[in-house]
Order: structure tokens, then C-alpha cells, then sequence
């Protein structure tokens, strides 16, 4: 998702590198405001086939638009990370159901979404982050966001 951060832009100032948060809590972005309040470990899920060493974890994400402009928002906007490892990472299964994130929606001024990441995690995992990475009208990455999440 592009976004343009004017604030920013005309006082010549730098974005922080990153912000980060903990379950919870609720973190700020330029456009909107992001949380997770609660998560839980399921054993399995209707229509998701689970890999082989891995369990469910069920990440309940709340985005608050707190510009004044209309966004689309995607469920691939937030990644998912569980260690160093370069394949540490990844994002939201496709919903399966209406309580789940949908690939898109609609960020109206003011609105609140709230739905469910359904994430496969390696078995062992006991801590994930919740990370979103802002993107500059001119391509630059502008600020990262982590919110570290307990198992």
C-alpha cells in the first residue's frame, strides 16, 4: 500500500526507523492505528489444512483509519515474523470465513475493521511480531512498526 505522509514530507523531518508495541497496546501510524488485543493457539481451523510441524495461531487485528481520506487496506499489509531465520516470516492465510481478514476492504475516515489472522507457526514458536511497513509517495520506506505478541 502507498502512503503519503505530508507532515513529513514538507517540514523535511525523518520518520523514526521503527516504533515498536506489545499486545495490547495500540500502535500509531501515519494513517491508522493498529492492535491486536487478543490471540489464541487453535488445534485446527474449518477449511485449513495445517502443515506438518506447525500449529494455528489466531491473531484478532483492529485498524482504525485515523486520517481523513479513504484507503483500501490488504490482508498481505501486515507480516508475520517468529524468529531470525529467512523464513522466519510470512502473512495471513486466505479467508476461509467472514471472520477472517479478506485479501481487501474498505478504511472509511474514522471506521474500525476487526477480524482474525489465522497464521501457521512452527509447533515450538512462543512469540510472534506483528510488523507493517510504511512506503513514501516517492518509493522510500518510511517508519516500521513491531508488535510483539506472546504465545
Amino acid at each position: 500500500m502507498l502512503l503519503l505522509i505530508p507532515s513529513l514530507l514538507l517540514c523535511g523531518c525523518r520518520a523514526p526507523a521503527s516504533v515498536r508495541g506489545t499486545q495490547g497496546e495500540t500502535l500509531s501510524t501515519a494513517l491508522f492505528d493498529y492492535s491486536v488485543p487478543e490471540t489464541e493457539v487453535l488445534d485446527s481451523y474449518p477449511g485449513v489444512q495445517l502443515p506438518e510441524g506447525h500449529k494455528l495461531v489466531r491473531l484478532w487485528l483492529v485498524v482504525k483509519n485515523t486520517s481523513t481520506q479513504h484507503y483500501t487496506m490488504f490482508a498481505q499489509d501486515f507480516q508475520v515474523q517468529w524468529g531470525e531465520g529467512p523464513e522466519d516470516f510470512g502473512t495471513c492465510l486466505a479467508a476461509v470465513d467472514d471472520t477472517m481478514v479478506p485479501d481487501s476492504y474498505a478504511l472509511e475516515p474514522g471506521m474500525t475493521h476487526r477480524d482474525a489472522m489465522l497464521v501457521p507457526v512452527p509447533r515450538d514458536c512462543t512469540a510472534l511480531t506483528l510488523a507493517y511497513q510504511e512506503q513514501l509517495a516517492d518509493g522510500r520506506a518510511g517508519t516500521a512498526y513491531f508488535l510483539e505478541v506472546t504465545l
